[in-house]
């Protein structure tokens, strides 16, 4: 938070000084991931209300659960060569470009087909042993976020069941929430004795075996415990991904436990109980 403030503090001072420069823009590199969810809401907020000033604001990030809560996303890719693209934004919208590394050459790109194709199909293999393998859908669209997948499924948002990583010290673990839950830092610290700590982006597909935007609990490494959130509990069906970033699978409450092996029921969210009232 103290580099945020003063990001925008020194954003200030330059249009103070600068004889009347108007700063439009503001990119701000990292600095998210040792963030609980509340300090992380607070920063969010923060930054949103300068949307009202007409100013962009650039977050470059890999911290996944941002993901969720941008709508407009600027994804970045690596490979082995570069390619100018222009870029045309809207003037208040958040930009989310993820997994940059400056070293290397890199271009937009959403297609890749070798890497999913393989993690899809890990998740079809996974549930042939219950004769389930047809039931995976591999949808024309992206699914990456709660409303890009409520958009391809025709569904609701708060039905889509994101799975989002942590690590208890060096555990990796896996919850599985409703869309519309967000991460209770406060109970979450009550249930695993320890802050809430997210997988780095570059890190997830080594912990957990599927790249960020397909996470989900099925076909996953050796190790990894899945619990489920009760925000989940208020529905007959729900969603997952499937591996990738467009893919998902309907399945009932009781089905999900079995074919995600899930440990158990926790109650580390918030956000969504107001539905219920």
């Amino acid at each position: 938070m103290s580099s945020l403030s003063l990001a925008l503090g020194l954003a200030d001072v330059v249009q103070a000084y600068s004889g009347g420069i108007h700063l439009d823009a503001i990119f701000i590199d990292e600095g998210f991931g040792t963030l609980d969810s509340e300090t992380l809401d607070y920063a969010l907020k923060t930054l949103a209300s300068l949307r009202s000033g007409g100013r962009l604001v650039g977050i470059i990030s890999h911290v996944p659960e941002l993901k969720e809560r941008i709508d407009a996303r600027l994804a970045i890719h690596k490979t082995d060569r570069a390619v100018r693209r222009p870029l045309n934004f809207p003037k208040t919208v958040f930009i989310y470009p993820i997994l940059l590394n400056r070293r290397k050459k890199y271009i937009i790109n959403h297609n890749r087909e070798r890497r999913d194709g393989m993690s899809i199909q890990k998740v079809r293999d996974y549930f042939s042993q219950w004769g389930m393998e047809d039931k995976v859908m591999e949808l024309t669209e992206s699914s990456a976020t709660v409303e890009e997948a409520a958009a391809a499924l025709h569904t609701e948002g708060r039905r889509i069941a994101k799975t989002m990583s942590f690590l208890v010290g060096d555990q990796p673990i896996l919850i599985v929430f409703a869309g519309d839950a967000r991460v209770d830092n406060h109970k979450y610290k009550e249930r695993f004795h320890k802050k809430a700590s997210m997988i780095k982006a570059d890190q997830v597909e080594d912990l957990i075996g599927h790249p960020v935007g397909g996470v989900c609990p099925f076909a996953i490494h050796p190790g990894v415990d899945v619990y489920l959130d009760e925000s989940l509990k208020r529905f007959h069906t729900v969603f997952p991904a499937c591996g990738t970033a467009n893919s998902a699978i309907e399945l009932t409450l009781d089905e999900l436990m079995t074919y995600s092996k899930a440990r158990e029921w926790v109650d580390v969210s918030k956000g969504w109980q107001e539905d219920c009232i």
